[in-house]
């Protein structure tokens, strides 16, 4: 790895560019610079930003849902208020509330596997900012999910759950499929990149390392999401993935 004194100087609005292009450049420039609170915000608040407007795209008349007809009007009424709220607030808190939680429960998990896989110190600033910015491979996840949405086609996945059935999908193996997602992957990688950048190690054992984590995350929320739970008078495949 080359000297981060050779690391030019670069502006918030490059790095949001270049972190999709040459992501270890924009870690050694903040490795080298020392970032700043929005190198962290920034990111994270515009991947939120993204998963908010595809929700706003899915405020639908409760009427539309698959199984409207089969519900009693106690569910219906249930329904109707879901809908209320998702549409009064839940459509952006929900990502809001979700990216901020993650990025500083990731920084503080991120913090400690540093210290004790690949056996360097980081800073919590640090780790924020390689979360932040590997957020942002979230984005265009949400550009296509909307896409696909103004296109009328449902239950889409980026991975192997796109070979299964939504009925298929709701136990553990099905669940673990449907973690599989492509730009979870690609986060994983920048993720990684960040963290070797930081650590000074083999770019190989910070994306392991990432992987490995990443993995685990998608197993044990699989086991969660499979375990049995009361039924929902919304239909499975609106309600699971939001």
């Amino acid at each position: 790895m080359s000297s981060d004194e050779s690391i030019p100087a670069s502006t918030l609005a490059s790095r949001l560019v270049d972190i999709y292009r040459a992501p270890e450049r924009v870690y050694r420039a903040m490795r080298a610079n020392g970032g700043e609170w929005y190198d962290w915000l920034v990111p994270t608040l515009l991947a939120a930003a993204f998963w908010a407007l595809h929700n706003s795209l899915i405020l639908a008349d409760p009427q539309d849902l698959t199984n409207w007809e089969t519900l009693s009007e106690v569910q219906r009424q249930t329904a109707r208020d879901h809908m209320a709220t998702w549409r009064s607030h839940v459509w952006f808190s929900l990502p809001l509330v979700n990216s901020l939680a993650s990025l500083a429960a990731g920084a503080l998990a991120l913090v400690s596997c540093c210290r004790w896989f690949l056996r360097r110190e980081v800073t919590l600033r640090q780790m924020l900012a390689v979360k932040g910015y590997a957020s942002m491979m979230m984005i265009p996840r949400w550009l296509l999910l909307s896409l696909c949405q103004r296109l009328g086609a449902t239950n889409v996945a980026f991975g192997p759950a796109s070979l299964l059935a939504p009925d298929e999908r709701n136990d553990i193996t099905g669940q673990i499929l449907v973690g599989l997602d492509l730009f979870d992957f690609w986060q994983a990688i920048v993720l990684g990149v960040g963290l070797a950048v930081m650590t000074e190690r083999d770019p190989r054992w910070g994306i392991l390392l990432s992987i490995g984590l990443w993995l685990l995350w998608v197993i044990l929320g699989s086991l969660t999401s499979a375990l049995p739970t009361g039924p929902s008078p919304m239909s499975p495949s609106f309600s699971s993935t939001y």
